[in-house]
Formats: structure tokens, sequence, C-alpha cells
């Protein structure tokens, strides 16, 4: 989200990854956990909801006009835009583009606006976004130890300006697990929210195990203020062993990196 001086958005980008693990009745993970996951962004008319759109539209085209409908408008007149008891647009002007659910990005838009802080960029700048999302963690269930479905996403927001040069980067990340038994019956509750690592903030609880002394979010904040400046080919070739980067934070920055390079296509 790019908001404007007067708190109206300017620019904003949509996208949802649709990250999905299958286990079988034995507690057996079915799906391959190492291919790789894309948003539905990536995938473009590979998703194919273009041939059962009412109105002959792709996801990735209902969410970009979304995204283009709530330009020019305040988080809080976002949140007034008039929904049916679907969840569908009833705005008329939403219909002929967008006829996808929209309450969960309404109230992701909302809550950008309402994080939103000043960060570096200026009128003019570009918005892009980019994520890497891996299932890798998923195990088998045993006997004697629960299976897994985990999802480990990282995602990146960037300002830019015409030249391709970070103006200005948030980072974040989410870990989505369910735990199942050898039985294939789940044990997690799946009525609990699911916070990203940002959100979480102290709660993450890394600040005691860091050698920096930092919780989660302040190292990708900082590491984040590493990228500002740099253009795509200067945030591939960063020296993620250098002193600049192990100073600012000691997480795993090669999955910011590679976020931050989608984001910068």
């Amino acid at each position: 989200m790019l908001l404007d001086e007067a708190g109206k958005i300017a620019e904003c980008k949509i996208d949802y990854i649709p990250a999905a693990i299958t286990f079988t009745a034995e507690g057996k993970i079915s799906s391959d956990p190492t291919a790789p996951v894309q948003s539905k962004q990536e995938l473009g008319f590979d998703y194919g909801m273009k041939k059962a759109s009412g109105i002959g539209k792709e996801w990735f085209e209902q969410a970009d006009a979304l995204a283009a409908y709530v330009v020019g408008k305040t988080g809080q007149e976002v949140l007034q835009i008039p929904l049916t008891q679907g969840n569908t647009a009833a705005d008329q002007d939403l219909i002929a583009s967008v006829t996808i659910k929209i309450n969960p990005y309404i109230e992701g838009i909302a809550k950008a606006c309402e994080n939103a802080k000043e960060m570096g960029a200026k009128a003019g700048d570009g918005l892009s976004i980019g994520s890497v999302t891996s299932a890798a963690a998923s195990k088998d269930a045993a006997a004697d130890a629960a299976g897994e479905a985990a999802i480990s996403s990282t995602f990146a927001v960037v300002t830019k300006d015409g030249n391709g040069v970070i103006t200005s980067c948030v980072l974040d990340a989410l870990n989505a697990s369910v735990k199942f038994d050898a039985k294939g019956q789940i044990t997690s509750d799946l009525t609990q929210p699911i916070a990203s690592k940002n959100v979480l903030g102290d709660a993450y609880g890394m600040r005691g195990s860091s050698k920096l002394g930092l919780e989660w979010n302040e190292q990708a904040a900082n590491f984040a203020k590493l990228t500002v400046g740099k253009n795509r080919d200067q945030i591939l070739g960063m020296d993620l062993a250098g002193a600049d980067v192990v100073s600012s934070a000691t997480i795993h920055t090669n999955e910011f990196v590679a976020a931050i390079a989608k984001a910068l296509g």
C-alpha cells in the first residue's frame, strides 16, 4: 500500500498464496513438499478462474481491478465499500470487473492504511510486491510423533524510483502449520488466527536467543533499511555474510533477497 500526504491510497497491490498440502489417512504427506508454490498473481491465467468466471476475468485481473478501485480512498472509505451477503461487491462500479469475495482484501487494505508510516517513498515512486513460499518443512506422522503440514512464506513490499532503485522496503514472514496424527486426523485448532511475524512482534520470542538481542521484526526492519538505494542486481549481489548485514540481522536473509528480487522483477 502506498498512501499520499492526505492519507489516501496512491497505489495498491493485492496477491494471494493458494498453498495446499495433502496427507493420507495413514498420516503420510501425499503432495510434493518440494514443489514450487506460486502466488495467484504469479500463476496469472494458469490459475484457471477465467472459464468459471461470470465476467470472464481471471483472479489477477479482478484483484488488479479492486486495487485500482480503492485508489483515492482512505482506509475508512475502503471499509465502507458495500458488500452482498456473500461478501462480493455490491457496488455497481465494481460488479462489472470484480465478482470474487473481497471482504478479506478490504480488511487487509484498511489494516495496511492504518499501519502505514513514512519510510522514504516519494510521489511518483512505484509499488511492487514479491513473495517466496515453501512447504519443505512438512513431515509425515509417526506412532509417537505428530505429522505436520507446514507452509513458510516471506513477503517483500518495496517502492522504487524511475530507475528501479528501492526507496523504501517492508519485509514480513508467516509460518502456518497444521498437525495431524498417524490416522490422518487433524490435531491442531483450525479456529486459531495465524499472525505474521511482524504482527507477533515480541510475542514471536526470538529476542532471548538472538546474539543481537533483537526480535525477528526488528532484524527484518534492519535488513530492509540496508536495501534502500539498491537496484535488483545490487540486491542479488549483497554479501549476506558481510559485516553490515550480520551486525543488523542474524536471521536467514536469503528469502528476503529472493522476495525483493521478485518484487523488483
